[in-house]
């Protein structure tokens, strides 16, 4: 299954054990996981945040595991309209490699739950659905 993991997952499973990273590891193990300049980006900048810092070698050595993992992708920009428009970068990634899901903390940054054929899903819905059964 092809998924696209947003950066408020990667840096909750950084932070804590619990559910991100117990859905971090499954979406390792399990899934086709995709990530492209602009996400990964993302996910180095804000894993350098100052509140983070404390946590930093865990946050660097999930994000280096997770680029290994996955799969490094060119997207172009889609004219898609986002209340925040810096996630735009995770529906055109999971856009352009037909993901089945986008996994986020914030679901109500994307106010359509399906984007073409991806669908967006918060961490227990993700959980529900293939982990907790």
């Amino acid at each position: 299954m092809k998924v696209v993991v947003d950066c408020n997952i990667i840096i909750s499973a950084g932070l804590k054990d619990g559910l991100c990273r117990t859905i971090l590891n499954y979406v390792l193990d399990n899934c086709d996981i995709y990530v492209s300049e602009d996400t990964l980006k993302e996910y180095i900048a804000v894993s350098q945040r100052a509140k983070f810092s404390s946590n930093y070698d865990l946050l660097e050595k999930i994000i280096i595991l997770f680029r290994r993992s996955a799969r490094l992708v060119k997207v172009k920009e889609l004219n898609i309209k986002l209340p925040d428009p810096s996630d735009t970068k995770y529906i055109n990634l999971a856009i352009a490699v037909h993901a089945k899901y986008i996994i986020t903390g914030n679901i109500k940054d994307f106010p359509d739950l399906f984007y073409k054929n991806t669908r967006v899903v918060s961490p227990r819905e993700f959980f529900d659905k293939y982990i907790g059964n």
